[in-house]
């Protein structure tokens, strides 16, 4: 106990040593109800990931919340949605707090990761910059609603940021048994998968690619020597929609006969409640009146 944490007796706190990694538990803390988990603060350059490994407190009686934005975790650990498992805390989080409701049983274990850690980006369009580093672990998310897919344009090399359109080599060389000694990028596109590697004083490429799917994950690596230039890459994205799919309907939302349907998440209401919320929204509750409808909304959910 005393290696990973330390007591301020205060009031039921427990601060978290600035280690690279730690666990935690419940058998850590007094026998108290309610105490809070101090964060160390991460630097600019990384973020505090904090994990769920184990959990069980009924509802009634406590409950574990990472910031207060953030929903109240409760009952067992697999009842709860993967994503709501983990948090991140970075630099810019004012006094990173885990508050503790109640008596919960849990572990979590936590681990300072790069600021680039597991990035979710949901906006219809964006871009983003990775470097200038010799050493960085990255991994992005893009994922758009279902109905559209995600086409990307990317710049990576070791050359100047501000380079002219016309210095740029599109010529791309894939070799996946080659050791990468630069940047190494991995991406996921549903089953499909494409690696290249930027060694060391390559010149600067450009790749455009249009995913298979409305999601694509980007693993970009960068274990470059310390000599060596520092490698970048920047990256645009933005929604290029499936007519057949979407057909007059508005962004986020699918075609399904002569109606747009979409997908409220995050929310559970009873029929009269939701049908209110529709309305509101200026529609109705869906109804299935055919298979070809049914394979629709499944999909929609699925890709969601």
């Amino acid at each position: 106990m005393a290696h990973d944490i330390a007591f301020i007796v205060a009031e039921c706190a427990i601060r978290l040593r600035a280690v690279r990694n730690g666990r935690v538990h419940s058998g850590h803390l007094p026998r108290t109800h309610g105490c809070r988990l101090l964060v160390p603060q991460p630097s600019s350059k990384n973020a505090m990931l904090i994990e769920l490994h184990k959990l069980n407190v009924p509802c009634a009686a406590g409950f574990i919340r990472f910031a207060p934005n953030t929903p109240p975790l409760c009952g067992k650990l697999e009842q709860i949605p993967y994503p709501n498992k983990r948090f991140m805390y970075s630099s810019t989080s004012k006094n990173p707090t885990l508050e503790l409701h109640g008596r919960p049983t849990f572990a979590a274990t936590y681990r300072l990761v790069d600021h680039c850690h597991d990035v979710l980006l949901t906006a219809r369009n964006g871009s983003f910059e990775v470097g200038p580093s010799i050493k960085l672990l990255c991994s992005y998310k893009i994922h758009l609603p279902y109905g559209n897919r995600v086409a990307l344009r990317l710049q990576m090399g070791t050359g100047p940021m501000w380079v002219k359109e016309n210095d740029i080599s599109n010529i791309i060389h894939e070799d996946v048994l080659a050791l990468c000694k630069g940047m190494e990028l991995a991406l996921e596109d549903g089953d499909s998968r494409w690696k290249h590697c930027s060694q060391p004083g390559d010149p600067l490429r450009s790749v455009q690619i249009i995913s298979e799917g409305n999601s694509v994950r980007l693993n970009i690596s960068i274990l470059a020597k310390k000599n060596s230039s520092a490698m970048w890459l920047k990256l645009w994205w933005m929604d290029k929609p499936i007519k057949e799919v979407v057909g007059h309907c508005d962004y986020g939302w699918v075609l399904s006969g002569d109606f747009c349907i979409t997908a409220v998440r995050e929310t559970k209401r009873a029929w009269r409640q939701a049908e209110a919320e529709c309305v509101r929204l200026g529609g109705h509750l869906a109804s299935i009146l055919t298979d070809r409808q049914q394979q629709i909304m499944d999909k929609m959910l699925i890709h969601a």
